[in-house]
């Protein structure tokens, strides 16, 4: 049998199976009928050589053959013919984007802090190449749409990632990769919208208000989900960071609302801090706190008991103030009972002044 090519690929591997002729290399089916055809133009002369397809022919059967397999959410197949076409358009915004999405889809874990930061090199060259070359707004506002909705995607799988990493150990040994990962991810949503911005100004708002409530959402998870975080993690810079973000969203959904964030110093944590108390009154340096932290260190720490029961508490409250230590109704419920055992302690001379934390085993 003569040579056949596949005119989607321009692979020569057919075999007929069940009264068709499949591309090995595509998949696409051909009948008998139009195997014939192909004979009969001229895609192949009686000596069974191939003639060579038109580039642009290529180019475009490429096209096809990447969409067919990334609707059918084959994007490993999808990148391969998209690291073709990227090889003569190394411009092309689309395929650029899904060689990049399928490498995130197919990472190992011990990739990931590599991949976020191939995702931040990489996002901002996606927006400037739809800036630069499409003109039309309908396809624009298509191909904007598009690589934003990718990208939240790539956050969304990398920050899961690193989640399930840090969730493997204890909150305590984590190592200062895990959350700087974690920092980095967010960044990826929230610089989407900054390069929005950048480079199209208000025009595509609804997609900057996407970026930045996605960033929002992974920052509050980072934040509440560290539970006892470590010492070089700051709280206060994660709310500055939230807030700024907080306050463009508004400029796109005036009735946006941030949520009431607890304010965690580094040194809150030097020996495990006054969760709840610090949830309640805002600070861990502040009059209640500090009478607190002195019953803690002059009573509590001085006998087993006593101990055994800071330790409890160290376990316990780090995940109530996770959940609930941002409502109203948890803060309400606490601060009743807080104030009147703080009265009782400042009656028997445990003191409101500044104060440093003592250390104890």
């Amino acid at each position: 049998m003569k040579q056949l090519t596949c005119d989607m690929c321009g692979g020569t591997d057919l075999i007929k199976q069940d009264g068709m002729f499949i591309c090995q290399t595509c998949g696409t089916k051909y009948s008998v009928e139009e195997a014939k055809k192909m004979m009969i133009e001229g895609l192949v002369d009686v000596s069974g050589s191939t003639v060579k397809i038109d580039d642009e022919d290529k180019i475009d059967n490429l096209y096809q053959l990447a969409r067919r397999a990334k609707n059918s959410n084959n994007y490993e197949l999808a990148s391969k013919y998209y690291n073709e076409i990227v090889m003569s358009y190394p411009n092309d915004w689309e395929a650029n984007l899904y060689v990049l999405y399928n490498q995130t889809l197919n990472i190992k874990m011990i990739e990931i802090e590599q991949m976020t930061q191939t995702v931040l090199d990489s996002e901002g060259g996606l927006y400037e190449l739809v800036n630069e070359n499409i003109k039309s707004p309908e396809e624009k506002k298509k191909a904007l749409t598009e690589i934003t909705t990718r990208i939240i995607s790539m956050a969304e799988l990398l920050f899961g990632g690193i989640k399930k990493r840090a969730d493997n150990h204890d909150v305590s040994i984590r190592h200062e990769s895990v959350y700087s990962t974690s920092r980095n991810i967010i960044e990826i949503a929230y610089r989407a919208g900054e390069k929005l911005e950048l480079y199209f100004g208000d025009e595509y708002s609804d997609l900057i208000e996407k970026c930045y409530k996605k960033g929002v959402e992974l920052h509050y998870n980072y934040v509440f989900e560290t539970g006892k975080p470590l010492t070089k993690m700051l709280y206060k810079k994660d709310y500055d960071d939230i807030k700024i973000h907080c306050d463009v969203i508004k400029k796109y959904d005036h009735a946006y609302q941030m949520k009431d964030i607890v304010i965690f110093e580094e040194h809150s944590f030097s020996n495990g801090g006054c969760y709840i108390a610090t949830a309640v009154y805002g600070s861990y340096d502040c009059p209640e706190v500090w009478t607190l932290r002195r019953f803690r260190d002059y009573y509590l720490a001085k006998t087993w008991y006593g101990r055994a029961f800071i330790r409890t508490y160290y376990i316990i409250s780090p995940i109530l103030v996770k959940w609930f230590g941002h409502t109203k109704w948890f803060k309400r419920m606490w601060k009743g009972k807080l104030d009147r055992m703080i009265k009782t302690l400042q009656a028997k001379d445990y003191k409101s002044t500044p104060y440093e934390d003592r250390e104890w085993k």
